[in-house]
C-alpha cells in the first residue's frame, strides 16, 4: 500500500510541476487522474486499514483534505491554461 502511495505521489508531483511550468493542460489533467487515485487510496486506508490507531485515521483524513484542495486548484489551472491557449491561438493565427 505504501509503495502505491510512493509511486503515485512522485508521478503526481512530476506531472503537476511539469504542467505548471509549461502551462499545458495535458500534464495537469493527468495529475488530476492521479489525484483521484490518491483520494481513493486515502478512502481505502481510512475505512479499512486504520483500525489500530486513531491518529492514523486523522492523518489520512488530513491528507484527503489536502488532495481535494490540490484537485480544486488543478481544475482551476487547467481551465485557465485551456482558455489562454485558445486566446493565444487566435492572436498568433497567421493571416
Amino acid at each position: 500500500m505504501l509503495i502505491l502511495f510512493h509511486f503515485n505521489l512522485n508521478l503526481n508531483q512530476f506531472t503537476a510541476r511539469k504542467g505548471n511550468l509549461t502551462e499545458t493542460s495535458g500534464y495537469l489533467s493527468f495529475a488530476l487522474l492521479l489525484n483521484a487515485l490518491t483520494l481513493s487510496l486515502c478512502v481505502y486506508w481510512a475505512l479499512f486499514q486504520s483500525y489500530v490507531l486513531f491518529i492514523e485515521f486523522v492523518v489520512v483524513c488530513v491528507e484527503a483534505f489536502l488532495v481535494i484542495t490540490e484537485t480544486l486548484f488543478a481544475v482551476a489551472a487547467v481551465a485557465n491554461f485551456s482558455r489562454f491557449a485558445k486566446f493565444s491561438a487566435k492572436i498568433l493565427k497567421p493571416i
